[in-house]
């Protein structure tokens, strides 16, 4: 006849604990094996929004290496552990804002590679293709980050992308389709209020020949 399990409560008590365990450790286990993996896909997933903001590429065409070299011949301020401590376009770039005296991250993207040896060349618009500020803030649900990207003058923004977010889809998630992000491509303009941020609509509306606050009313404010 087949063995009778014992039912005490010890018995089931040990039972449910040695199982947790078992499959605790295995949780564990594969959590630690995927981090490096985990790491570089975040990191990747970064670097593509930087291309895509700066429009140094096609994201969709080019390949990981492609996009990281990208990244780490013509945009400084990117800060990469894995790049060697002698590559001064990997130092960061830090403003101060003017009314909270908050540091501010920058990167600043250029026309041509540059040079790891040197530092990079921030000032020179004539050949910088443009300047991106960290943004963020709190969402709906959880914060909300990105970068804000500008033109060499700072009169225009250039573009925005998203890196971190939780608002529901089909609401406060399409922040990242191309319907929104197509608002801060070179349609707005700098004034003393922040950056008004118009739509092609809305810009073509106002005649093109009025100014970036008279066009702006119906347009977003981001100080």
């Amino acid at each position: 006849m087949p063995r009778e399990i014992p039912k005490s409560p010890a018995y089931v008590i040990a039972y449910a604990a040695i199982i947790s365990a078992a499959f605790t450790f295995a949780i564990m286990a594969l959590h630690v094996a995927s981090q490096d993996q985990v790491r570089a896909n975040e990191k990747l997933l970064e670097q593509k929004a930087i291309v895509d903001l700066f429009g140094l590429g096609d994201v969709e065409r080019l390949s990981g290496a492609e996009i990281a070299d990208l990244v780490h011949e013509r945009v400084a301020g990117y800060v990469d552990p894995d790049a060697p401590p002698s590559d001064r376009r990997r130092e960061p770039i830090r403003l101060r804002d003017p009314r909270s005296g908050a540091p501010v991250t920058l990167l600043v993207a250029f026309e041509e590679a540059l040079p790891a040896d040197q530092p990079p060349p921030i000032f020179d618009r004539e050949r910088i293709r443009g300047y991106a500020v960290r943004i963020g803030g709190q969402g709906f649900w959880a914060p909300i980050e990105g970068w804000l990207a500008l033109q060499p003058d700072l009169t225009e923004t250039q573009g925005i992308v998203f890196l971190k977010h939780s608002e529901t889809p089909g609401l406060g998630g399409r922040i990242t389709e191309d319907a929104f992000r197509d608002q801060f491509r070179p349609a707005g303009r700098a004034n003393d209020r922040g950056l008004v941020l118009l739509p092609e609509r809305a810009a073509a509306e106002a005649g093109g020949g009025g100014s970036a606050r008279d066009a702006g009313r119906g347009g977003s404010v981001v100080d």
